[in-house]
């Protein structure tokens, strides 16, 4: 294309009409965006392969020399005839006027829009750092524009930014500021995942060495403090956010994607101090080990990226699909809903973050080893069944110690309706393990309202209970203990069940027995024969219980007498002590022992004024005043 004459303007005026000074005004600032595209159509310097300026005047012969980059030694290569400025300076000061003219007058950005494909060309040019940083600080300030936003997001390809945090470390936050910009728009926040945002964030906010070591141990805190709140604000996406968390905790413990969320510099904290809490093990060697994958991700990506700019990450390159970074420090720990439980168990006191979504995984876990129990049973070796075991135990521990400690957790488990498959397994169950594990969380969940009324409804209930009871004798403490909590609210389908499953004989059975190895067979009983009145008096069943309890002779010891008097509130694990020492214990009284004493003797009433008629000094009661 012919070049314009030596003394023309960009719009054909004379060099002595703009010798004037002028406001700058909108068709000036539209020649500046055109200028910026001037060195890449009009004079015929494309921009290739990651941003290698080419002459077309250049012989080919010479064109593989100039594809390394331009430098300063070879400016008479650069000079077009008039004695103009080497090309990459007449680039740098035509995007830097851009750029003060930007500045100065907001809301002009938006006469960029369709002209974003050019900016982000000069991205490429990593030989000549000072055009990609002006490129930047334009496409920053265009970022706070939500049209602009919306039109990048259409044209924008991220690789060039991503790389350039690699490449160009001294541009790292304004970079991120950018980032932050844009993900208000989806496409945006979508992109950046397939491509691998996540792992040059993660980089910074880690501290980790880039390739060739250009960005290392001690960036600066503000890059760290822009990389957290740019998590903070990816995750918070409606549409791809809970992927983004989901991604994340592949490389960070659950515990730094709600730290991210709720206070970025606290994630910041958390990152560099050594913490042992059940929500989260951090030291030194997770640090490490996390790094590390980074590293070894991030150069297999920028070396992708820098042959390929349309290059996607393969989130499976490093670490598996089902792994996590630092999946070989916590081997060995059991955790459920990102709780350790043996940290847990340790101090149950603990406000975990989600306390709910806690107790539902634990409830599922532990349905899931139920069912389980029978069918692996055969198949398991000696060592596995011990492992098995070992599980077992610790979330029914878990579970139970969180109901203890926070209540209000199990409030929602009836409507998520495990309860009835919670029945189900304790009637199919052919395991001992599988029973004792059932009464015990059973026993505590009978403490809750809502739970307690919802077990009453559950037509297996009964059934399951008596399973599990005749495994598990010795548990009849914690037995009785749950079926007078839940018969409390005993409704006809109840007290139906009492009576049609056989759980009133085994109970009067329980009663007539001396219950060896049970620790404290005297509460046991107690809390038995107050199960037994709960439901004789229920008013449609209640008389066809009564037949059954007036047939047997160890009823009739029990029938009058008041338990609930003479029980301490405790909890499943205290005990309740039997009757005074020295006393009789022959009898079914044990608990009454000493109700029938003699009640003390009568306080004789204040003595009555004197009257008329009482004036012989005579004690209306008979004796001298």
């Amino acid at each position: 294309m012919p070049a314009r004459p030596a003394g023309s303007s960009l719009n054909g005026t004379s060099s002595s009409t703009m010798s004037k000074p002028k406001p700058v005004h909108k068709t000036e600032e539209a020649d500046l965006i055109d200028l910026t595209t001037e060195f890449v159509v009009e004079e015929e310097h494309p921009v290739l392969d990651w941003g290698q300026f080419i002459s077309a005047n250049t012989p080919a012969s010479k064109s593989s020399t100039n594809q390394s980059g331009l430098s300063h030694g070879n400016d008479s290569q650069l000079r077009i005839s008039g004695g103009r400025f080497p090309l990459q300076e007449r680039v740098r000061m035509v995007l830097e006027a851009l750029r003060n003219v930007l500045m100065m007058n907001p809301g002009i950005e938006l006469l960029l829009i369709g002209h974003f494909s050019t900016i982000f060309a000069f991205l490429r040019v990593h030989s000549l750092s000072a055009i990609q940083l002006k490129a930047l600080q334009i496409i920053s300030i265009a970022a706070s524009n939500k049209e602009c936003v919306s039109d990048i997001a259409c044209t924008i390809q991220l690789p060039l930014l991503l790389t350039l945090l690699a490449k160009l470390p001294k541009a790292t936050e304004i970079i991120l500021r950018t980032l932050v910009a844009l993900v208000i728009n989806g496409t945006v926040v979508k992109d950046l995942l397939e491509y691998g945002g996540l792992i040059y964030v993660l980089c910074i906010f880690t501290e980790c060495n880039f390739a060739q070591n250009v960005i290392s141990p001690g960036s600066s805190t503000a890059s760290r403090m822009l990389s957290a709140e740019l998590l903070a604000k990816l995750q918070a996406d409606k549409l791809t956010g809970p992927k983004w968390a989901r991604f994340l905790i592949r490389f960070l413990p659950s515990a730094f994607a709600d730290a991210l969320r709720d206070n970025p510099g606290q994630a910041i904290l958390m990152f560099d101090t050594n913490t042992e809490n059940p929500e989260l093990i951090w030291n030194n060697a997770m640090r490490s080990g996390v790094r590390q994958v980074l590293q070894r991700i991030l150069d297999e990506l920028v070396l992708s990226q820098h042959k390929d700019p349309n290059a996607k990450w393969n989130s499976n390159s490093v670490i598996g699909e089902n792994q996590c970074a630092y999946g070989e420090v916590t081997s060995g720990e059991l955790i459920i809903g990102g709780i350790f439980l043996r940290l847990f168990i340790a101090n149950p006191s603990w406000a975990v973050r989600h306390p709910r979504q806690f107790a539902t995984e634990l409830v599922e876990r532990l349905l899931q080893l139920w069912q389980s129990a029978q069918q692996q049973k055969n198949a398991r070796t000696e060592e596995e069944l011990q492992r098995w075991r070992s599980m077992l135990e610790q979330i029914s521990k878990a579970l139970i110690l969180l109901a203890a400690h926070h209540p209000t957790t199990m409030d929602m488990i009836p409507a998520q309706g495990y309860l009835p498959q919670f029945c189900q397994s304790m009637l199919s169950t052919l395991s001992d393990d599988v029973a004792r594990s059932a009464l015990r969380v059973l026993t505590q969940l009978s403490e809750n309202a809502n739970c307690a009324n919802a077990f009453v409804s559950v037509s297996a209930l009964s059934k399951g209970m008596l399973v599990c009871m005749r495994r598990q004798p010795e548990l009849a403490r914690e037995s009785a203990h749950a079926l007078k909590m839940i018969t409390l609210r005993c409704t006809p389908e109840m007290a139906e069940q009492m009576l049609t499953s056989g759980m009133v004989e085994h109970l009067l059975s329980m009663l007539g027995s001396a219950l060896p190895g049970v620790s404290n067979p005297s509460a046991a009983k107690a809390e038995i024969a107050d199960a037994l009145k709960a439901c004789w008096k229920d008013a449609q069943f209640g008389e066809r219980i009564a037949q059954v309890l007036q047939k047997s002779q160890v009823w009739a010891q029990y029938r009058d007498q008041r338990h609930d008097l003479f029980l301490p509130t405790i909890t499943q694990t205290q005990a309740i002590t039997g009757g005074p020492s020295g006393g009789s214990s022959s009898v079914a009284g044990y608990l009454t022992e000493g109700m029938f004493e003699p009640p003390p003797a009568r306080i004789a009433p204040p003595p009555q004024p004197k009257t008329e008629k009482n004036n012989n000094n005579i004690d209306p009661f008979g004796g001298p005043l």
